[in-house]
């Protein structure tokens, strides 16, 4: 536990160096107990936010009520605070023990409608999943060359968004525009006033009023991938510190365990395996042409 905590302390120390603390920053995690308590003491402006993935499956480990995770996953992506009033006083009829667990840890910190933060649409951590996924096959070269892995994949994935971005000529990124697209009619009844070129007030059926500046929808997606990756140099052109060519480096003072290294990803709590899939057609020989064997078990005489 405790090198947990320091492997976290120091992460964060770095993050720290490239992102500034403010009060718009919002950090999703776990809620690992090193995460929370190293965001407090590192990130102190910021907003912390609990992934809603992880938190069901603490609660499908904790609480056995048939539908209680799918409730807690309704409410917290509530936009409305009435409507998530009524989703938790379902969970508190349901489990009340769940309903004393959820208030411990704050509504405002993994309902929608209850954070303080600008959240958005992101609910979960799945984002640094889909990172640890697209480098898994770099793991197992060595540090420096990993690095370049990283570095020539985020090469291609800026220019190919650096090239979407420029040659999109509508007023918001596509997959906003899909979400507007979806929800297009319920904008039926309401009144939109300009104000001036790119400027548009819009006042819904219930009254509620927003204003839209159409101008900066798409600027800051496109200012997102202005900077360029180049690709890595000589190791001839890296700067060298004087003193570190001479640096003694001893052994590891570990041992590389027995066996095979693992592979795959060690499930989380609550986590459930995917199913896997049996076969169903059956194997054919392709020595006698039988089914429900190969050509090395076949003792069909030919």
């Amino acid at each position: 536990m405790e090198k947990t905590h320091d492997a976290w302390t120091w992460f964060l120390s770095m993050v720290e160096r490239i992102i500034v603390d403010s009060s718009t920053l919002t950090i999703i995690s776990d809620r690992h107990v090193s995460i929370v308590s190293d965001i407090s003491q590192t990130f102190p402006k910021a907003h912390h936010g609990a992934c809603i993935v992880h938190l069901m499956r603490k609660v499908v480990s904790r609480y056995k009520s048939k539908g209680l995770a799918k409730l807690v996953c309704e409410a917290a992506f509530q936009f409305r605070r009435a409507d998530f009033d009524a989703k938790f006083d379902k969970i508190k009829m349901a489990n009340p023990a769940c309903f004393k667990y959820l208030e411990d840890i704050h509504t405002s910190k993994w309902s929608r409608t209850y954070f303080l933060g600008n959240r958005y649409n992101l609910m979960t951590s799945n984002i640094a999943e889909q990172l640890n996924n697209a480098i898994s096959k770099s793991r197992a070269s060595p540090i420096v060359e990993m690095f370049m892995f990283i570095q020539r994949m985020l090469t291609r994935w800026f220019s190919a968004m650096r090239t979407k971005s420029s040659k999109h000529r509508g007023f918001y990124i596509p997959e906003v525009d899909k979400v507007i697209q979806t929800h297009i009619k319920l904008t039926k009844g309401s009144k939109i006033s300009p104000s001036k070129e790119w400027s548009f007030s819009i006042r819904g059926l219930f009254g509620h009023g927003n204003t839209v500046h159409l101008d900066t929808k798409t600027q800051h997606w496109i200012d997102t991938y202005a900077g360029v990756i180049y690709p890595e140099t000589d190791i001839g052109e890296f700067s060298i510190p004087p003193a570190l060519p001479d640096l003694p480096i001893g052994p590891l003072r570990t041992r590389r365990p027995s066996g095979r290294p693992k592979e795959s990803r060690i499930p989380s709590t609550g986590e459930i395996p995917p199913v896997k899939k049996t076969k169903t057609v059956p194997n054919k020989c392709s020595r006698c042409g039988g089914t429900w064997h190969n050509q090395t078990r076949c003792v069909c005489p030919i």
